[in-house]
């Protein structure tokens, strides 16, 4: 996308989710400027992302291969580990809870309470109450 378009990421969504309307929730997802291609098997696989290459070829439509990672078995995307068959929350973001330091202020309790809740249902024990501070 050149540089001052102002609309750039949604250009390419609705662009994409135009040119692989076929596959979208299929085998194919849209975000912003990711463009995902998930399969059960490995035969499966490369079927769905030859299909999906070549129609963006038909678009005349180009794919930068430094942005590319073949193959994948499990991806962080938007703040979760894919694969597997299962959605995971990124360890890094439970690690950030752990570690949130005391809050001190109204606006930090709240700020953590909202982290905290999003996050919950991949926290084990999250309710369970600790004795150990006490």
């Amino acid at each position: 996308m050149p540089f001052g378009l102002c609309n750039a990421p949604g250009t390419f969504m609705r662009l994409m989710n135009d040119v692989l309307c076929p596959f979208i929730d299929s085998f194919v997802i849209v975000y912003l400027d990711d463009i995902l291609v998930y399969s059960a098997t490995w035969e499966e696989h490369i079927s769905h992302l030859t299909q999906a290459l070549e129609t963006l070829k038909k678009h005349q439509l180009l794919a930068n291969l430094k942005e590319c990672e073949f193959p994948k078995q499990s991806l962080v995307y938007l703040g979760y580990v894919i694969g597997g068959g299962e959605l995971k929350i990124n360890p890094s973001n439970i690690e950030a809870i752990m570690k949130w330091s005391v809050p001190t202020n109204v606006t930090e309790v709240r700020s953590f309470i909202r982290a905290a809740q999003y996050l919950r249902k991949f926290i084990a024990s999250f309710s369970s109450q600790h004795c150990s501070t006490r």
